[in-house]
């Protein structure tokens, strides 16, 4: 696998309760997603209401993966170019609009995100299928100051070619036990 770090300074001080200056951005070139840390930046990016607003969600409108922030009521309170794109859209057209809007199944998966963050539970990263395009999707939940959920944040990777090579590859090997059945 090829690898590019990057590394990315921003003051987290005040936003977690760890003290961390550097965050590890790891990009894979073949499954073209990142590692889990990225979510932990955006995270703190997302919950930090200053003067650096506007920087910060320039860093996040040209990461080159789909990203979105959702309210509790599943309303769109960030996303950009790419998230908006999975829906064949634009962002004007889907800010600020309840994800419903767009599609159902999309709708009813964050919904049972942001009950399975308010009972304690971990979301692991999951596969969603939208418009016959296959996502590795990641969500991270971002707490207000009474420790309730605030907001989540949702970034996509799409997978399809992986999917694609996965169902040739599982093909191929049924052909090679079908092939070694007939000759024992």
């Amino acid at each position: 696998m090829i690898f590019i770090y990057l590394y990315i300074r921003y003051p987290f001080r005040k936003l977690l309760d760890f003290k961390v200056n550097n965050f590890l951005l790891i990009f894979d070139s073949i499954s073209q997603s990142y590692t889990f840390k990225i979510m932990i930046l955006m995270s703190a990016m997302i919950m930090n209401i200053s003067s650096k607003l506007c920087e910060q969600i320039e860093l996040l409108s040209h990461l080159p993966m789909a990203i979105a922030v959702f309210a509790t009521d599943c309303k769109i309170l960030f996303l950009n170019e790419l998230f908006a794109k999975t829906y064949h859209l634009n962002v004007k057209k889907m800010l600020y609009k309840n994800i419903l809007n767009f599609s159902k199944d999309a709708y009813c998966t964050i919904q049972s995100n942001i009950e399975s963050f308010r009972s304690g539970q971990n979301i692991e990263p999951y596969e969603f299928v939208l418009h016959e395009q296959h996502y590795w999707v990641t969500v991270k939940e971002n707490y207000d100051k009474n420790h309730n959920i605030e907001s989540i944040l949702v970034c996509k990777s799409n997978i399809t070619n992986l999917k694609y090579h996965e169902k040739q590859l599982l093909s191929a090997n049924q052909e090679l036990k079908h092939i070694s059945e007939i000759d024992h």
